[in-house]
């Protein structure tokens, strides 16, 4: 059995048809007690109106209980696949939300993101960490074009870090297609107003080279650098390729370069929170909200970065499902599952084959997923 074909069993289940039964249907009201402020106890806000630019939009608050282990992330899965929203799933650290995202990816494949901080352990170091501007640029840019639905994974640190904001990001990315007339000089000046750095050859994000009408650019928004052939002022080509053996990865017929977004105090950008680039209808899943706002709140002073109680306000504005031991918004449904650990084998196939009999007698199926054939 696939991932895949045990998410359509999940698919098929009663508590999770019940929770994507709410999608779009109710209209909670908040109660002053949804408003506590994370540090203090104060109440931070009158509750909100869910009308946005004169267009309704529900919001519901649901708590689910009983999760554990990959259940939660093939709950979500499920979910997300019978809805149309875009989702943001918080988890309370970055190695929880890295092995939500990896369950994920094994079931959904390029659909789902990872969202994590651009510092190295933490804004406050200030040691920049490029993959990881990588992974936010890109998800800012599928966020901004709102060309499909995705899950993205984060965690406080990485969601406290804020970002660009739209008009910025929007005027800042140059788009390329083939067959597109421009001139090389253009393009040139463009990734120097950047900041790009001109280099003998590309590397890492935020370089360039030019060799007679060839022009190699890493972008902060692809895993891998562009390099653009031209014929004359036209566009003949876009290949991405190999940084370290030059070979050649594949045909783009589009591209985008976007320059490093990462929070910097010495330039005069107005910086927002992720939250200001989520569609109106995301749902926003939960692990320990209440200790996710502490988190934040203990952070020191900075227009920079996103608090607890500016957290909190800004999970008003969506749908939201909590997930964790602790539930912190007081007017929900609860929807209850009944799901328990997997028993520890210890590579003892006895005490397997014991544990998949007791099943099958209880009226269970059993499921056995390997990370590839032979495993299994």
């Amino acid at each position: 059995m696939k991932p895949a074909d045990l998410l359509s069993l999940f698919k098929e289940s009663h508590l999770v048809k019940e929770i994507t039964g709410y999608f779009g249907i109710y209209d909670l009201r908040f109660t002053n007690d949804d408003l506590k402020n994370p540090e203090s106890g104060t109440t931070i806000s009158e509750p909100p109106i869910v009308n946005r630019q004169s267009s309704i939009v529900n919001r519901f608050r649901l708590h689910l209980k009983g999760l554990v282990g990959s259940s939660r992330s093939l709950v979500t899965a499920a979910a997300f696949e019978a809805t149309t929203q875009t989702h943001l799933v918080l988890l309370q650290d970055k190695e929880s939300a890295a092995y939500f995202f990896n369950d994920l990816q094994q079931i959904m494949g390029d659909r789902v993101y990872y969202f994590p901080s651009s510092f190295k352990r933490g804004f406050q170091t200030g040691i920049k960490d490029n993959q990881g501007l990588l992974s936010r640029t890109e998800v800012l840019n599928q966020l901004n074009s709102r060309a499909r639905k995705f899950i993205i994974v984060s965690y406080p640190e990485a969601v406290a870090e804020k970002v660009v904001n739209k008009k910025y990001l929007e005027k800042n990315t140059l788009k390329l297609s083939v067959g597109e007339q421009v001139n090389m000089e253009f393009i040139l000046d463009l990734l120097v107003e950047y900041e790009f750095e001109r280099a003998d050859f590309v590397v890492e994000p935020g370089q360039f080279s030019l060799r007679g009408g060839l022009i190699d650019v890493y972008s902060f928004s692809s895993d891998h650098p562009f390099r653009i052939e031209f014929s004359g002022d036209r566009v003949a080509t876009i290949r991405s390729f190999d940084p370290s053996s030059q070979l050649s990865i594949q045909k783009m017929q589009e591209i985008s370069i976007v320059p490093d977004i990462r929070v910097d105090a010495g330039k005069k950008i107005a910086y927002e929170s992720i939250f200001s680039f989520l569609p109106d209808k995301a749902v926003v899943w939960l692990d320990d909200t209440g200790s996710m706002a502490h988190l934040m709140e203990k952070q020191p002073a900075s227009d920079l970065l996103l608090h607890g109680s500016e957290f909190l306000k800004s999970l008003l504005g969506f749908s939201t499902i909590e997930f964790g031991n602790q539930f912190y918004f007081k007017t929900a449904r609860t929807i209850a599952f009944d799901t328990s650990p997997q028993p520890s084998f210890n590579k003892n196939f006895d005490l397997l084959l014991q544990d998949l009999k007791r099943n099958t007698e209880g009226g269970y199926r059993n499921f056995l997923l390997a990370d590839n054939p032979k495993q299994a």
